[in-house]
């Protein structure tokens, strides 16, 4: 594939999906190669996929009706509150109608947490610790998130490489991916509303998104497919398509599978919401530092 940037396709396309507008090629460079080196050290030691052989189990009385009502449960909310805010602020929304409807999409993610939360904590063997929310172990899921999000970026640079060369030979030279429109949002709003969206966007979003696909869904999944590898991928899919922008589902197919995969193979939800913090924060601090 020639030069390492060359992977990354137009560099300009791979900023406009984690959010960087000036991200160093030698940054780039070093993030791709030491996500290599994790990947390579990953299929030594564990020879392959059968790293999650000895996943530990998660013994939870779910049924497969048990997640999808709180996934139901979330689309039904999230389609009222955006129904009622275009009502109230007209189509397209406006700056202030789309911080309205952030708001509102805010409220309705604070309170899934907490239903989630109740569900796992009704339904898993040692409660919270049993669905993987282990505050003590945080520290040790920080430091293996970081290596665990280093090992996603060649995956997710690749994938966005493949959309974006395919994009341009079947729609031109000037195709590029489009931007999350969170991101733009943050160029467009007053400090304090910036903060509210960068809580919400790099905290509330994966802490909830987390909870609910890998918590919930692959959790169950897992227990009556008996298949973590399975549980993973089904998982994955159901998460790329509940996001809008369909361009970027493959390189969020690959970032979820690494997410899917560090929770099974540690057991901590904590895990997970580590990489998805970790990848949010980094392409909000690339959208910020791009519009100045």
């Amino acid at each position: 594939m020639g030069h390492i940037i060359d992977i990354l396709g137009e560099i300009e396309s791979v900023e406009d999906f984690l959010g960087a507008v000036s991200v160093p090629e030698v940054l780039a460079t070093i993030t791709f190669a030491a996500g290599v080196v994790v990947l390579v050290c990953w299929l030594v030691r564990n020879k392959g996929f059968s790293a999650l052989d000895s996943a530990p189990a998660r013994v939870n009385k779910m049924r497969l009706h048990t997640p999808l009502f709180q996934l139901f449960a979330w689309v039904i909310l999230i389609s009222v509150t955006g129904y009622l805010i275009k009502v109230r602020f007209g189509n397209p929304l406006s700056v202030q109608g789309q911080l309205a409807l952030y708001v509102g999409m805010l409220a309705v993610e604070l309170g899934m947490i907490c239903s989630i939360l109740v569900v796992a904590f009704s339904n898993f063997h040692g409660r919270l610790e049993g669905f993987g929310l282990n505050y003590k172990t945080l520290p040790k899921d920080i430091g293996w998130g970081i290596v665990n999000y280093i090992a996603a970026m060649p995956l997710v640079m690749i994938s966005i490489w493949i959309v974006v060369h395919v994009g341009k030979a079947y729609v031109g030279g000037d195709f590029e991916l489009p931007k999350n429109e969170s991101l733009e949002l943050l160029t467009e709003i007053s400090v304090g509303f910036k903060i509210l969206v960068i809580f919400s966007a790099a905290f509330v979003v994966p802490v909830f998104e987390e909870l609910l696909f890998r918590g919930l869904i692959q959790s169950t999944l897992r227990t009556h497919l008996r298949s973590s590898w399975l549980a993973i991928i089904l998982t994955s899919l159901v998460f790329v398509a509940m996001h809008g922008i369909w361009l970027h589902w493959l390189p969020l197919m690959a970032l979820s599978v690494c997410m899917g995969y560090a929770y099974e193979k540690s057991g901590s939800i904590l895990r997970s919401i580590c990489i998805h913090v970790i990848f949010n924060s980094v392409s909000i601090t690339g959208a910020l530092l791009g519009s100045n």
